[in-house]
């Protein structure tokens, strides 16, 4: 699959028409897509530079890796270590005295018990 079907398939598993795409990321990302540009790049008629193919990299939470077609896994952008929810248990977590953290830890320890996690980490 090239850059132009990659671009095309992303905007289309959200069932999105190019004017919706383009809004998005022009009003997400500060830029200024138009539908002819999107469609020159759908098409292989374009390549979308470096700055619009990274928007629809961080968009669509894949890696700009997928976009350019020089890996075929739809990898997240973001490991779980980068999650919004990560960072505020982290960010909140560093609040915490020692005796709170130790009453988290057995409240975490009590709710992973009743999930079956592989045991590789």
């Amino acid at each position: 699959m090239n850059t132009g079907e990659r671009l095309k398939e992303l905007r289309t598993s959200k069932d999105f028409t190019m004017d919706k795409l383009a809004e998005e990321l022009n009003n997400k990302y500060g830029l200024r897509i138009t539908k002819s540009m999107m469609s020159r790049w759908e098409s292989g008629k374009a390549e979308p530079t470096n700055v619009f193919a990274t928007a629809y990299a961080k968009y669509f939470n894949v890696k700009l890796d997928y976009i350019l077609g020089l890996i075929d896994e739809k990898e997240p952008l973001n490991s779980n270590l980068e999650s919004p929810r990560f960072r505020w248990v982290a960010r909140n977590a560093k609040k915490m005295t020692d005796e709170e953290l130790g009453r988290l830890q057995k409240l975490m320890e009590v709710a992973f018990s009743e999930i079956d996690f592989d045991e590789e980490d």
